[in-house]
């Protein structure tokens, strides 16, 4: 948890913004900002990776890469042989699926919307796929399970009704991690209280993988370098900063797995 998130947001005095336009000050998400071909970010967030890392791959690893696969590592321990469920199959989600494979799952049980990111998804290594539109969720997910439900849950849609299912789709003693950023006056309401005390079940948040980046990233880097982490088939498209508002309505549409600016 960096407490001093806040403060960055001036590298320089921790008052206010470093960057501004025409005078006016920009504050930058993060502290770093994105869609830009220059900035200035503080000496925390400049992390210092292999030079044979292609850079159009490396932004990757700065979210949804280390979101996910962090998830898996750091917020919880997936054991071999643990079912797994993960709701919402896009950038996030996908590197959830490939970290909770790698880490010996015995079921990766993809749910999303999206023909397109359930193949992604089944390529990445789930072992199973649910369509959302055609089933409820916690059944299904208890169809391949069996009877109690996944050991872990991972929920990455930012939707309070699928984190509602992330939580009723684990078994006694259950995790369910909630990744997606609903906005922030948003209410999570529960069906059954009682359930959650009796049967142990555990709700919990993870922020950017919960990890830590300095140590992280290079990692990863090393994993990708060494042919064990999939980058290259997260990249549907890459465009020129000129066509971001394009980029945008792709996301909002759901198309595509992840679109990267190219300078």
């Amino acid at each position: 948890m960096c407490l001093r998130s806040l403060q960055l947001a001036d590298p320089r005095t921790g008052n206010g913004p470093a960057l501004s336009v025409d005078g006016t000050p920009v504050t930058p998400f993060g502290p770093l900002g994105t869609f830009t071909e220059e900035t200035i970010v503080p000496a925390e967030c400049a992390i210092a990776i292999d030079k044979a890392m292609p850079l159009d791959l490396a932004c990757l690893i700065g979210c949804a890469v280390s979101t996910g696969v962090g998830a898996v590592r750091n917020r919880v321990t997936v054991r071999p042989g643990n079912h797994v469920a993960v709701l919402g199959c896009g950038g996030v989600g996908l590197n959830i699926v490939q970290a909770a494979r790698r880490a010996g799952a015995g079921s990766v049980i993809a749910v999303d919307v999206s023909e397109e990111k359930l193949a992604a998804a089944t390529a990445f290594g789930a072992t199973h796929v649910i369509d959302a539109r055609h089933v409820q969720v916690p059944d299904a997910v208890r169809a391949v399970t069996g009877p109690f439900g996944a050991h872990f849950t991972f929920e990455s849609t930012g939707l309070t009704d699928c984190m509602v299912q992330a939580v009723s789709a684990i078994r006694p003693g259950g995790t369910a991690v909630l990744l997606g950023m609903a906005p922030s006056s948003s209410a999570l309401a529960l069906d059954n209280i009682a359930d959650i005390i009796l049967q142990e079940k555990v709700i919990t948040g993870s922020l950017m993988g919960s990890g830590y980046s300095a140590r992280d990233f290079p990692v990863l880097v090393r994993e990708y370098l060494e042919g064990t982490l999939k980058l290259d088939e997260l990249i549907t498209r890459r465009r020129p900063l000129a066509e971001i508002n394009e980029a945008i309505a792709d996301l909002k549409s759901g198309t595509g797995l992840r679109t990267v600016f190219t300078f």
